[in-house]
């Protein structure tokens, strides 16, 4: 059976790093917050990039391996929202969607780079 480890600290800060700069530029690209749907996605995924570094650098310390596990887990969420979101809307015809349903796209886009960071990256404790 699967062992389910407590977040240390150093992790709990990379969470919310990782949610500030992969999930919410996410969420204003694809217009739940339309404040500034005028910016284009280079710049969005620049800072989801550059958070999801950032986060896998502060929750371990095993750099390389955290910017590794950091980036490909950023940049899964980031674009697994959008690819949700898109596909959603293609297939029923509708801008209308449940503001949970975002986190299925987060889990498939970023679930490999997480099992990546448990598996290579993280600190024994």
């Amino acid at each position: 059976m699967a062992e389910f480890k407590i977040l240390t600290v150093r992790e709990r800060r990379a969470l919310l790093v990782g949610c500030l700069t992969c999930i919410l530029p996410a969420l204003i690209y694809v217009g739940m917050m339309p404040m500034a749907s005028w910016i284009p996605i280079a710049c969005f995924v620049a800072v989801a990039a550059a958070g999801s570094v950032a986060g896998g650098m502060i929750a371990t310390r095993r750099k390389f391996r955290g910017i590794v596990s950091g980036l490909l887990t950023g940049l899964g969420m980031f674009f697994g929202i959008l690819g949700y979101v898109y596909v959603r809307t293609i297939w029923f015809k509708s801008d209308w969607y449940s503001t949970i349903e975002v986190v299925f796209g987060a889990i498939v886009g970023g679930g490999p780079g997480m099992w990546l960071y448990g598996v290579w990256a993280r600190d024994e404790v």
